[in-house]
């Protein structure tokens, strides 16, 4: 004590800074120790972003959307659309309207195949019948990104998403 005693009041100062110093020290290490905050986790690592999965069911890919046939005769537009087992759409002169089912597998059968009867120029009633009796004899789909593919009894009717 006598060295404290007789120690001038700027050594004194001295002392007690170094002694709170370490003080803090050995906090700092004991909470690091003893469940202090973790360090900082490291950032992810960079990656690819996931392929998009495929729908489990193919039919939700074909529903919600208006499908554009592509190929028809100048100022034509050929649509069809799928929504809850109801199919619909323009067949170049009439609307059209029905029933569909599909499968997991991407099976299909449409039926009950309904239109309007106006009259228009002879070459596009002759489309409207011919795209009508192929879509009430689609067998299966397909679906890639906007694009859709339909096969029927008398070939593939190539659509993409309007």
């Amino acid at each position: 004590m006598e060295i404290w005693n007789n120690a001038s009041t700027g050594m004194k100062a001295l002392i007690i800074v170094v002694v709170i110093a370490a003080l803090i020290g050995v906090y700092a290490l004991l909470a690091g120790a003893f469940g202090g905050s973790p360090p900082p986790a490291p950032p992810p690592a960079a990656t690819e972003a996931p392929e998009p999965e495929p729908p489990a069911d193919p039919s939700e890919a074909l529903e919600g959307r208006t499908w554009l046939l592509l190929n028809t005769l100048p100022d034509t537009e050929i649509t069809v659309a799928f929504v809850r087992g109801k199919v619909s759409g323009s067949a170049g002169c009439n609307k059209f309207t029905g029933n569909y089912q599909t499968s997991s597998d991407a099976t299909m059968r449409i039926s009950d195949l309904a239109g309007g009867r106006m009259a228009c120029d002879q070459p596009i009633m002759d489309q409207e019948t011919n795209f009508l009796t192929a879509l009430g004899s689609a067998t299966s789909f397909q679906v890639q990104d906007d694009q859709l593919t339909l096969h029927t009894g008398s070939g593939a009717l190539q659509f993409r998403a309007k």
